[in-house]
C-alpha cells in the first residue's frame, strides 16, 4: 500500500482496519462494500449543515503535523 501514515502496516493492516486487511484486493472489496451502508446517513448528516468544512477531527486536522 502507498499509504502507512501510523507506521504499523504489517502488524494492524491498512490504516488500522478493524479486520487487520492488507491486501489491496480485500481492503477494495470492502470498501465498495460498506459505502453504501452509511450512506444515508452520510447525506442526512450533510443535510443538517448550514457550513461543510474540514473540522478540527478531520483527517486535514489529524495529519497537518505529518
Amino acid at each position: 500500500m502507498a499509504s502507512d501514515p501510523f507506521g504499523d502496516f504489517k502488524t494492524a493492516g491498512y490504516l488500522r482496519n478493524t479486520q487487520g486487511l492488507s491486501d489491496p484486493a480485500s481492503i477494495k472489496h470492502v470498501e465498495h462494500a460498506l459505502f453504501p451502508t452509511n450512506l444515508d446517513d452520510a447525506i442526512e448528516m450533510l443535510r443538517t449543515r448550514k457550513v461543510i468544512d474540514y473540522g478540527p477531527s478531520s483527517a486535514c486536522g489529524l495529519f497537518k503535523d505529518a
